[in-house]
């Protein structure tokens, strides 16, 4: 125990030190979630910074030449190098782990908000849910129509 006093009165504080701190299963839950979704979230950024910089290093490259012989000859050479790093499969990748951050933040804060309160946790699933029906729609619609205007990338 430490003992604290001020001009009038003495009071001893708790030793926190011998006490051992074990969190809740839905802390680590939720905190696994949302660093998972950081996780996501980076790495989608990472790959995204790299495919915006080629792509406007493409734009310019190809602007600089106004004879369209050069230009075709400038745009194959870039398109190589873009087929050569496989630039498709990075620019691939980019949604799904945004979608996947999404999604892991969504189930983390229905995990934290289900600990809280029943009620809140009840309005978040509803409006979440709603959401998540026109995203259904959007990503099987194309399987149903091919006409339909959307596509998500799962």
């Amino acid at each position: 125990m430490v003992t604290a006093s001020t001009n009038r009165s003495t009071f001893q504080l708790p030793d926190l030190t011998t006490r051992s701190f074990s969190p809740s299963h839905s802390a680590v839950a939720v905190n696994t979630l949302w660093f998972l979704r950081l996780a996501c979230s980076l790495a989608a950024t990472i790959c995204a910074t790299p495919v915006q910089q080629r792509v406007r290093d493409y734009l310019q490259r190809i602007q600089q030449h106004t004879q369209p012989l050069r230009r075709a000859r400038v745009r194959a050479f870039l398109f190589t190098g873009s087929e050569k790093w496989r630039m498709d499969q990075v620019v691939e990748s980019i949604p799904p782990l945004f979608h996947m951050s999404l999604f892991l933040f969504f189930a983390g804060l229905f995990t934290f908000l289900s600990s809280l309160n029943k009620a809140v946790t009840g309005a978040v699933v509803a409006i979440v849910a709603s959401f998540m029906c026109f995203y259904g729609l959007a990503t099987f619609a194309p399987l149903l129509d091919f006409s339909a205007p959307s596509e998500t990338p799962l």
